[in-house]
């Protein structure tokens, strides 16, 4: 009776103690809030979303520009024998004498050079409403750009949460597989000595050896994945994949999921930055509309040129010329009319676009809460399946000290506690991804909520 104690007790120790064979998890300490500020500020996805938001600015500035006057410098070399042009160059050059007007060399006259100084002023006082439409149409573009980054923002974070919780999955189970090796150890350890002193067969030494073998492989299996999460966290950080971290938080469960479904839903339709997104994009093709109906009205605009003509630098002529100009394009064959059309189609898209997106936030909201509060309620009752198996094995294994049941009762006794370990550890990291997905589904998710507990 003494020596099974005693082999129970060397079980139960053997089953706390970390395995020798763990791998060195060396690095610098690394929390979730630390890999989600990470995601949030240097993920690609998020540089390419605050380049978009960069270029619609720019938009901006283009579109004020049509309230400001051009103006253009040019330089032009040419060098022509046409009769009327030699003669208009002459003239420009202001080098015209009474011989120039000698039909001969009227006719056929010498070659002539001419470099060509112009600045161009060109000022739209008025563009019918072009400039004024397409300023509107730029800071709304600007604004929904804002909207996309901002989503952009929100997906990473929570790319980034779900990966680091992954890699703690993955050590954590290998922390099982470990406890699980140091069991097996422990168990064949006991029956190797009842099989020499004649209480059990070889066959049951066997197969507690085979199970040892079993795990460690699992082992190993185990083992690469911590690589591969930890690899798929740091892809999620916008870091090197094969940089190394320490793991700085635990897996835990958390505070669980607060308020209705019916709050959370409307607080998505609030909230969710694509539904804003939409709205400025709707309010672009509104803006277009009008833009294309303004275009039936005149528009007015004041031009000046001045020009430099000379042949060879030692003299030049000069001139101005300035004025003002109405344009009003009365017929265009029904071109502005299908225009207008084709901005009111577009806007048309947008709003359906708007209704399915708002069906779809709804499911989804309500597919993460309900997962969120499914995962909540399955916590506690891994939690007591870990404990109800521990219990179990004990049982089991001072049951087959005692010779009343088979090998077999106690390797599945063994395989039921380890399984009982990784539904509880699944449990848990499914709560904190639907945890994740309800505040990215509700479009409310930021850096400080993904803080592990």
């Amino acid at each position: 009776m003494r020596q099974r104690h005693l082999l129970l007790a060397l079980t139960l120790c053997a089953a706390l103690l970390p395995s020798p064979e763990s791998p060195a998890m060396e690095g610098a300490p690394l929390t979730r809030a630390d890999a989600v500020t990470a995601a949030a500020s240097r993920h690609p996805r998020v540089e390419a979303a605050a380049s978009r938001q960069n270029a619609a600015a720019q938009q901006i500035r283009q579109a004020r520009a049509g309230f400001i006057p051009h103006l253009a410098l040019s330089e032009r070399f040419a060098s022509t024998n046409n009769p009327m042009r030699a003669f208009g160059t002459r003239l420009n050059q202001e080098r015209i004498t009474m011989l120039d007007f000698d039909p001969d060399r009227l006719n056929d006259p010498d070659s002539i050079d001419d470099f060509a100084t112009s600045i161009s002023v060109r000022w739209p006082l008025y563009d019918s409403g072009q400039t004024v439409h397409g300023l509107r149409q730029a800071r709304q573009g600007e604004a929904a750009a804002g909207q996309h980054l901002r989503r952009t923002v929100q997906a990473a974070m929570a790319d980034a949460a779900r990966a680091y919780d992954g890699w703690l999955l993955a050590q954590k189970r290998l922390e099982t597989i470990d406890q699980a090796l140091a069991w097996a150890q422990a168990h064949e350890k006991m029956i190797a000595e009842r099989h020499q002193a004649g209480f059990v067969v070889k066959s049951d030494l066997l197969r507690a050896r085979l199970h040892r073998s079993e795990l460690q492989q699992q082992r190993l299996t185990a083992r690469s994945a911590v690589t591969i999460e930890g690899a798929r966290l740091n892809a999620a950080m916008g870091e090197d994949p094969a940089t190394v971290w320490t793991a700085a938080d635990g897996l835990t469960g958390g505070p669980g999921p607060s308020g209705t479904l019916g709050e959370w839903e409307a607080r998505a339709l609030d909230s969710r930055p694509e539904m804003a997104e939409l709205g400025h994009r709707e309010a672009m093709a509104r803006s277009e509309i009008d833009k294309r109906r303004s275009a039936r009205l005149p528009s007015l605009s004041l031009f000046g040129d001045y020009e430099i003509h000379t042949e060879a630098f030692e003299d030049a002529g000069n001139n101005y010329t300035v004025g003002a100009m109405v344009q009003w394009d009365l017929f265009t064959g029904g071109r502005r009319t299908a225009r207008t059309e084709e901005a009111r189609a577009g806007l048309q898209e947008l709003e359906a676009r708007r209704r399915e997106l708002a069906a779809g936030i709804a499911v989804e909201t309500r597919a993460a809460y309900l997962s969120a509060e499914s995962a909540w309620q399955r916590m506690p009752l891994a939690a007591a399946g870990v404990e109800q198996a521990d219990e179990a094995l004990r049982i089991v294994a001072d049951r087959y000290g005692n010779g009343l049941v088979t090998v077999v009762d106690l390797l599945e006794a063994q395989s039921a506690a380890e399984k009982a370990r990784f539904d509880h550890l699944q449990a848990i990291y499914d709560y904190r991804a639907a945890r994740v997905q309800l505040l990215l589904a509700a479009g409310v998710l930021a850096a400080e909520a993904l803080a592990s507990p």
